[in-house]
């Protein structure tokens, strides 16, 4: 087919999906049916933005042939998949020497609180990063106000950190190339507005930031210790008008809650799409709570 029967058709050469290397409270798994029925396909020589990467559950599931740039202020987060991308067995031998015991667990947790952090290479930080994922308290990645991660030990059987299957997945999508040679994905440790600014008429945004607390007692917080405060949703919220004002597709996902309802309250500009998710914190599935969630197109 000529470029131009194929951005007609919208078919063109595909990807492989990959699935999310780590637990990610908030993650989008559950909600992919839902997101992908509201995300446009970028046309072509367009792309797709993530800037709040996250587990990447949204992004790793993309097929279409088109540059990704994702991107998270999370630092640890983005070494973590820059290393999959480019030595995934090292990181897979430097997990098997690592042991599911709770003395151990602690012992990794605090490598940034002493001397030591400092010598540690990109491999090891990576590892740390899955490990702690994996078997600390439900994967809630919490940081205190210096930064440093603070989640209890998860005290699980059998935490699956050593997931070689999925790293290698994960590394082959990562390492995928477009027709012009062109890297498929771009990982970029950088704020969304950082990000956002590089898109462009007929590219696709999907953000989502840190929530609105859905407590009124909660405070803004997010997995970095600079938090995300009503300001800040406001001013992603300016930005996502500003995108769809260039010609670009945004989606952005939020609690269901009256502030993100009034932020988003202009119906010129946004539509609010209520979708319903188990969420919670709870150790048993079953005992997860059943809340609605927004998804908002900006227009």
């Amino acid at each position: 087919m000529t470029l131009a029967v194929l951005e007609m058709t919208g078919e063109r050469p595909g990807f492989q999906p990959a699935t999310p290397i780590l637990k990610w409270v908030g993650g989008k798994r559950a909600l992919l049916a839902q997101i992908n029925e509201l995300l446009p396909t970028p046309r072509l020589g367009s792309r797709f933005f993530e800037p709040f990467l996250g587990g990447g559950a949204v992004s790793f599931s993309r097929t279409f042939a088109n540059q990704i740039v994702a991107s998270d202020t999370n630092a640890e987060l983005i070494n973590l998949y820059s290393v999959v991308t480019k030595t995934p067995q090292e990181l897979i031998a430097e997990l098997r020497a690592y042991r599911n015991e709770e003395s151990f667990y602690y012992s990794i947790r605090d490598l940034d609180r002493g001397p030591d952090w400092a010598k540690t290479n990109s491999v090891q930080r990576a590892a740390r990063i899955l490990y702690l994922n994996k078997t600390c308290f439900n994967g809630l990645y919490r940081v205190n106000s210096s930064g440093k991660f603070n989640t209890p030990f998860g005290n699980y059987v059998s935490p699956n950190y050593k997931n070689e299957t999925a790293i290698i997945q994960l590394h082959e999508f990562l390492n995928g190339r477009l027709q012009d040679g062109q890297p498929r994905i771009v990982l970029n440790n950088s704020s969304y507005l950082e990000t956002s600014s590089h898109g462009r008429e007929g590219d696709v945004f999907y953000f989502d930031p840190p929530y609105v607390p859905i407590s009124p007692t909660a405070s803004f917080t997010s997995y970095q210790s600079e938090g995300f405060n009503l300001e800040d949703q406001t001013k992603l919220r300016d930005e996502a008008l500003r995108l769809a004002s260039i010609g670009a597709s945004v989606l952005l996902s939020n609690s269901d809650t009256e502030v993100v309802r009034e932020l988003y309250g202009n119906k010129k500009n946004f539509k609010i799409h209520t979708v319903s998710i188990s969420r919670g914190l709870a150790a048993k599935p079953s005992a997860r709570k059943k809340i609605t969630e927004v998804l908002i197109s900006a227009r």
